[in-house]
């Protein structure tokens, strides 16, 4: 028993699709390089 005023409809199932979407990420470098000269360092410990 709908009443007059009532315009809502029955047809929504509900239900809802969720995507999820990846982030693009770029390929890291292969690698970092440090150089330090140390001149405090001897050469036998290194």
């Amino acid at each position: 028993m709908a009443r007059d005023g009532d315009t809502r409809r029955d047809d929504d199932t509900g239900t809802h699709i969720i995507t999820k979407t990846r982030p693009k990420t770029k390929r890291p470098s292969l690698y970092k390089v440090l150089l330090l000269n140390d001149d405090y360092t001897p050469m036998d410990f290194v």
